[in-house]
């Protein structure tokens, strides 16, 4: 019996790495949101269903952790769209 809770435990993990993802999040044109404050980008992020998110102070754009696998993000923020959201 703890051999199959294991089993199943080890299941459930690896179906939440496999299924999830971190990135920037796109908009309807591939492009980075931007922002000023974390709490712009939590709010965004769990819009799209994220498990965290946060304003990247440097590159002022919103990075998610823990994304669906099927919302578009970007590994890199888009410095050629340079669109206020």
């Amino acid at each position: 019996m703890k051999t199959f809770i294991l089993f199943i435990s080890c299941l459930m993990v690896f179906d939440e790495v496999v299924e999830s993802k971190d990135g920037y999040l796109l908009d309807e044109n591939d492009c980075t949101f931007t922002c000023s404050s974390d709490e712009y980008c939590v709010n965004l992020c769990k819009i799209f269903e994220a498990d965290s998110g946060f304003c990247n102070s440097f590159t002022e754009h919103c990075y998610c952790k823990g994304l669906p696998s099927d919302i578009k993000v970007s590994g890199e923020d888009d410095s050629t769209c340079e669109q206020e959201h």
